[in-house]
């Protein structure tokens, strides 16, 4: 009777070790904090030309968003926006879409 105790705590040590072989590695979860870390939502527009300026202005202010205007040597300038939320961002980019103007989201 010892003889099968002994078989059957043995049986069941080395079970116990397979299952901890095969157990899989929990995947590592983020946290909010870091998601908001790598996702930034900032845009950046393509270069345009003087005269668009104020259209520019006009629907960033609209959305409540603000942005660095970078002037080119060649007369054109483009944005970049400050980290924003989903909405405001989606807006911004329904906008440029509709003038068929090119941009970056960050």
């Amino acid at each position: 009777m010892k003889v099968l105790k002994d078989q059957l705590r043995e049986w069941k040590k080395r079970s116990n070790q397979t299952k901890k072989k095969t157990k899989k590695k929990r995947k590592e979860k983020l946290s909010t904090r870091d998601i908001q870390e790598t996702i930034q939502n900032v845009i950046q527009s393509g270069a345009f030309g003087r005269e668009h300026t104020s259209d520019v202005m006009g629907a960033l202010m609209s959305l409540n968003m603000t942005a660095q205007f970078i002037l080119q040597s060649d007369g054109l300038a483009y944005f970049i926006s400050e980290p924003t939320s989903d909405t405001q961002l989606n807006a911004m980019k329904e906008w440029l879409d509709r003038k068929e103007w090119w941009y970056e989201v960050k």
